[in-house]
């Protein structure tokens, strides 16, 4: 192959050179939410995160972790460990403050639910506190409601009362018993006292027990005893 070389003196043109490619500018893109962040969090006009509200939660979840160690700290380390110690204010009808039995099955049962749950001592203490005010309000309940039908029978309702209890465990004996549980109310107490009137008077009476049959019955039992 023969090469041309040009004559002395003229001009060599250069080689041609290909330009080079320019890459395409970048496309813009928004940036996106992270998947773990909630969206409660991002800010989509700014793309960026809620800085104040990650920094607010982040402080309560701090404060709430400490709290719960704290809470955890104070949790008796087994079911009998709790303390049965009732505040003062809890009393029962009598006045008197109330105390937990320690070998109750009811007791038990409520320290080692409290375990379960993992109550603190202080917890424990509301709650069966709280349950106790329930009880003795019921009772208090149920003495007021005795006291008034008492009230209604006069200042000899404890005499009519025994007098219908020694009545009736003469009649039924032992089975007695079972009436005598029932005298809640004053109208109990008179309807026995009716009933108890019918057995032990004869149908026909002699002129001189009249007088004996209009006393009440407490005073005929008297009389008998």
């Amino acid at each position: 192959m023969i090469e041309s070389v040009p004559p002395e003196g003229l001009p060599v043109a250069a080689p041609e050179v290909a330009a080079p490619e320019v890459a395409p500018a970048p496309v813009a893109v928004a940036p996106t939410r992270p998947e773990a962040l909630p969206e409660d969090y991002w800010d989509g006009e700014a793309g960026a995160p809620k800085w104040d509200a990650l920094s607010e939660k982040l402080t309560k979840v701090q404060e709430y972790e400490a709290a719960e160690a704290a809470r955890r700290e104070a949790v008796p380390v087994e079911a009998n460990a709790y303390k049965l110690d009732l505040p003062e204010n809890v009393v029962g009808i009598d006045g008197k403050p109330v105390r937990l039995i320690a070998d109750d099955p009811a007791t038990k049962a409520a320290q080692e639910l409290a375990a379960k749950h993992g109550l603190t001592q202080e917890q424990f203490t509301d709650f069966v506190a709280f349950h106790a005010g329930q009880l003795l309000a019921g009772q208090k309940a149920a003495d007021s409601a005795i006291r008034a039908e008492m009230t209604k029978l006069g200042a000899e309702a404890p005499a009519r009362i025994k007098a219908v209890e020694s009545a009736l465990k003469q009649q039924l004996g032992d089975k007695g018993t079972a009436l005598s549980d029932s005298l809640f109310t004053a109208e109990a107490v008179e309807a026995l006292e009716a009933l108890i009137a019918k057995l032990t008077t004869p149908a026909i009476s002699a002129p001189h027990q009249t007088a004996a049959q209009d006393l009440s019955l407490a005073e005929r039992m008297y009389q008998k005893g």
